[in-house]
Order: C-alpha cells, then sequence, then structure tokens
C-alpha cells in the first residue's frame, strides 16, 4: 500500500499550482484559498457573501473577475 505524498511532494510535482496560489493570493488578499490541485479542486472564501470553486488556478482568477471582485493591486498580466 502507498501512503499519500507529503504536502512537500506535492507542491513539488505541481510548481504551477503554487506559482497560481501566490498570485491570486496577492491580487485578491483579503481572500481565502483553498487548493487541491491534484484533484482540480480551487476554491475561494471570502466571510459568508463569496464562495467560488474552479477546476483551475485560470478558470478561478476568471470566476473572481466575473462575480465583479476588484482586485487589491495589479500584478503581471495572466
Amino acid at each position: 500500500m502507498t501512503s499519500a505524498p507529503t504536502w512537500f511532494e506535492a507542491q513539488q510535482r505541481s510548481p504551477d499550482a503554487v506559482t497560481l496560489l501566490a498570485r491570486l493570493r496577492a491580487e485578491f488578499p483579503h481572500v481565502g484559498f483553498v487548493v487541491d490541485a491534484a484533484a482540480g479542486v480551487w476554491l475561494a472564501v471570502r466571510g459568508k457573501g463569496l464562495f467560488v470553486r474552479a477546476s483551475s488556478g485560470h478558470e478561478l482568477h476568471e470566476r473572481l473577475h466575473a462575480v465583479t471582485l476588484t482586485p487589491h493591486r495589479e500584478v503581471t498580466p495572466w
């Protein structure tokens, strides 16, 4: 039986997910993010008024903008 990968091992296999998450956190600092990139689950939460789910970091970014959530500051273009 194989054990589940550690957090560090999972992060080493998906540097794109780590980069996308860092960019989302920089652009939307008042939003909490939960990511399981291997399972294709990206969540954004802010209080009781915002819950957005997507299957990729790019899709989550687009959906956050679609709900007219104004980013705190601009980071490098997607």
